[in-house]
């Protein structure tokens, strides 16, 4: 039995990954607020988890090979809008807390994995 499935690791990685993209493209959305001409650039990862969770919801088990399409892309297609400064930082302070929530999750499956190994002797 395994404690961990593969597909839920593969996937934790990407949404790490994708939340560590995110957090530079807002970094770089605060620092150019105020550059004229600056076109804001977007982080697309979520739109793409829609096969998956359609697949989970039918009760399919999560498979690898559904997730090799699942990749965080930077979107840089120019928009009319105005960086917002506060709602920029707003969404940096959630994706932190999104990346930290990630961190956990994959922590405790590890720390379960690593007790399951020693027997629950530490």
């Amino acid at each position: 039995m395994q404690i961990i499935d593969p597909a839920t690791l593969d996937l934790v990685s990407r949404a790490l990954s994708a939340a560590t993209m995110r957090h530079g493209v807002h970094a770089s959305n605060i620092a150019n607020t105020n550059v004229e001409g600056f076109q804001p650039a977007r982080v697309r990862f979520e739109e793409q988890l829609s096969h998956v969770r359609e697949s989970l919801v039918r009760g399919e088990p999560l498979k690898l090979s559904d997730l090799h399409a699942v990749e965080a892309s930077l979107d840089t297609t120019p928009t009319a809008s105005k960086i917002e400064l506060d709602s920029e930082v707003a969404a940096m302070s959630a994706n932190g807390l999104h990346y930290q929530a990630l961190l956990k999750a994959l922590d405790k499956q590890l720390g379960l994995m690593s007790l399951a190994i020693s027997d629950g002797r530490r």
